[in-house]
């Protein structure tokens, strides 16, 4: 069996035999005429070294064994064999001996020559097996096909329809190349690399290394991964921005996106006896707006449905202008809170609520239908611009926020990575019911990390925060300068959901206005209104606010008529959803059901098999997120009513407990029956309060 040494000889020539120590002191002569340099040239911390290497070469001259070699000066006899050997070479200019010299550590021949190490490709060289880069030059242009599957394979780890690997390296190229070449029959000619082992590893590495460079962000996704490939994406877009970016006008532009949680959520509902069951998890949706310029977060929002609709995306454009308070924390932590500047840009003395010019979303369905496009370009006074679905370059900004954002939900322990097969996915509804993920926490997530942001410095920003880049493009005059007037915040109602109802008259007519719409709606104003007699059409349209007791009333015919109305009879003590009470009117057409709806469990029986409130088990599970999720806001003080200040609201709480409401079909004896513990325990806002 050949050694290695036989191996590498067919490469690099032949192996010359071992000279021994007289050969060597042949023609060396006296080792006292050796040149040496002065003591005084050498630094103090290397003298001893070179007094440890002058007395191994002296010891090696005088043909000492090699163990007195090692007990005196502590080096072996090879090292001492090597420093003779370059002792003895001469200088190719002056034809001495290097002497002693080369005892002097990191001593360097100036004048020798460097020594080539890529020859031109001879092909007789090459048929010998001592070819490299010019072999395989020669391999590429006779086989054009396997410099195109080398190619693509470095950019995709794919070659044909294999399944990719892992990630590239030496050995997975070197099998990918050897791969190739079986395949076009080279091994079959006896044709290079087959003819010795390992030969052409470090050609194709070379080659491979030489190219790399110019798809960097490929060559880390193919080395370290898809998450490193991410992060080194996300980097070379902020530098690119940053190199060709120009200086613009901030609040010209706000992007508008949704994100999917790269998390699992508990939804938990309240049961009798302070305590809560976990009925299943759920991955929300991040909504947030971003200006493009100064890359402030302008609002956020979170939606726990199935599918966020228009009026979440209108929610979010009202939190943009009237931002909803600070959450109490349920979670005392240092590294969870909000820093000492962290707000949203309506909230900051010097900025406040301001417009923009133009809004950027995508052109889904799930966004703005056409109705609602109207209505924010009449209240914001803005041009709305619908683009691309999933054109990522259209609204950069946004974008790459959102890849922020989901890195840092990703640091949670019930994360769910980026794709199934992500090694973050394992099991992350267990984690999420484990450590009592509830869906109220993920409100407080975004709201902080929003917060956070905005009062954080950034590269894209020059080094500031982008509440602090807002500011100075407010003061110099360049940024998109339209404060929040009185005439867009009267009709900020206009962004609530809309509904369609009747208008009808009790006890015939003669009796008061009400609205019929999964109840009834009042006002004094609208009770005894002059001008509703003359209608045509008994059509309203219903503003509903996210405490449904609320809402504004506009008929059809006479837009210029807004009423501000509460729910009477029923509920009005309530705060609830829209969402809560139909499902709750629901039950109440069975009432075997509603006797039983202690149960947190039975109330999911409740809502699937009432096809009003939900035809599955996963828009059941949205309707009672939606339900925890409101009640928990309520009770931490964070509930939001739009144009309904509190003297409005008592007016019309004072209306409703004086007024009675003649009982029919869509009002009646509460839908909970003589459930005495589910009353109190869906009534009491200290339980949502606690989530």
């Amino acid at each position: 069996m050949k050694t290695n040494c036989e191996r590498a000889g067919r490469f690099r020539g032949a192996i010359l035999p071992r000279r021994s120590r007289s050969e060597i002191l042949a023609d060396a002569g006296d080792i006292d005429k050796l040149p040496f340099p002065a003591i005084d040239t050498i630094d103090f911390a290397h003298r001893a070294t070179y007094a440890a290497r002058c007395a191994a070469v002296r010891l090696w001259w005088a043909l000492a064994p090699e163990r007195e070699i090692k007990n005196v000066t502590g080096l072996s006899a090879l090292a001492a064999r090597r420093l003779v050997e370059r002792a003895i070479l001469r200088d190719p200019i002056t034809g001495r001996m290097l002497g002693l010299h080369v005892c002097v550590p990191g001593f360097k021949n100036p004048r020798r020559k460097k020594p080539v190490r890529r020859l031109p490709f001879d092909p007789i060289e090459a048929a010998e097996g001592r070819g490299r880069s010019g072999v395989l030059a020669d391999c590429f242009a006779k086989y054009p096909d396997i410099h195109r599957e080398m190619v693509r394979f470095s950019r995709t780890r794919c070659i044909g329809n294999a399944p990719p690997v892992a990630m590239i390296n030496r050995r997975a190229l070197v099998q990918a190349f050897h791969s190739l070449c079986r395949a076009h029959g080279l091994d079959d000619r006896s044709e290079w690399p087959y003819d010795t082992s390992r030969k052409g590893e470090n050609a194709i590495w070379e080659w491979y290394s030489a190219r790399k460079w110019d798809q960097h962000v490929a060559t880390v996704r193919n080395e370290l991964g898809d998450e490193a490939g991410k992060l080194a994406q996300r980097d070379q877009n902020a530098d690119r921005r940053g190199f060709s970016r120009r200086e613009g006008t901030a609040l010209d532009r706000l992007e508008l996106d949704e994100h999917r949680a790269h998390s699992s959520f508990e939804l938990s509902v309240p049961a009798p006896g302070n305590r809560f069951i976990s009925i299943g998890c759920r991955r929300p949706w991040a909504l947030a707006a971003v200006d493009h310029e100064s890359r402030v977060c302008m609002s956020s929002a979170l939606s726990v449905r199935t599918r966020y609709d228009t009026n979440d995306v209108k929610r979010l454009l009202v939190r943009a202008l009237q931002p909803q308070p600070r959450y109490n924390l349920t979670i005392e932590n240092k590294n969870f809170c909000y820093s000492k500047d962290a707000a949203y840009p309506a909230e900051v003395p010097g900025i406040g609520p301001r417009l923009w010019r133009e809004l950027a979303l995508d052109a889904d369905a799930s966004h703005l239908s056409a109705e609602s496009l109207d209505v924010a370009r009449q209240v914001l006074h803005c041009n709305v611009v619908s683009e691309r679905v999933g054109e990522p370059t259209a609204r950069s900004c946004i974008e790459g926020y959102f890849a922020h954002l989901a890195a840092f939900i990703e640091l949670l322990p019930a994360s769910t990575g980026t794709g199934p097969q992500s090694p973050s996915r394992r099991q992350p509804e267990n984690a999420a019911v484990r450590y009592h993920l509830a869906l109220p926490l993920a409100e407080e997530l975004l709201d902080v990390y929003c917060r956070n942001w905005n009062a954080r410095p950034n590269a894209a920003c020059g080094g500031v925060s982008p509440l602090t880049l807002l500011q100075d493009r407010l003061v110099t005059q360049k940024a998109f300068d339209k404060p929040f007037d009185e005439n867009t915040k009267v009709n900020l109602w206009k962004l609530l959901p809309r509904y369609t109802a009747t208008l009808t008259r009790q006890r015939g007519s003669s009796g008061p206005w009400r609205i019929n719409f999964s109840g009834k709606y009042g006002s004094r104003e609208l009770a005894d209104h002059p001008e509703l007699r003359y209608l045509r059409d008994r059509r309203i349209h219903l503003y509903v606010q996210e405490d449904a007791r609320y809402a504004h009333a506009v008929p059809l015919e006479r837009p210029d008529l807004v009423f501000p109305v509460m729910l009477l009879a029923e509920f009005n003590s309530m705060p609830h959803t829209l969402e809560f009470r139909k499902a709750c009117r629901a039950a109440r057409k069975n009432e075997g059901i509603a006797g039983r709806a202690d149960d947190p469990q039975l109330i999911m029986g409740v809502l699937q098999g009432l096809g009003e409130a939900a035809k599955t088990q996963d828009a059941a599970e949205a309707v009672l997120a939606g339900v925890v999720s409101f009640m928990n806001r309520h009770g931490l003080g964070n509930e939001q009513y739009i144009n309904l200040a509190p003297e409005v609201r008592d007016h019309l709480a004072e209306y409703a407990a004086r007024t009675e409401v003649e009982p029919d079909d869509s009002s009646a004896e509460s839908p909970f029956g003589a459930s005495k513990k589910l009353r109190a325990g869906a009534t009491s806002p200290n339980i949502f309060g606690n989530l």
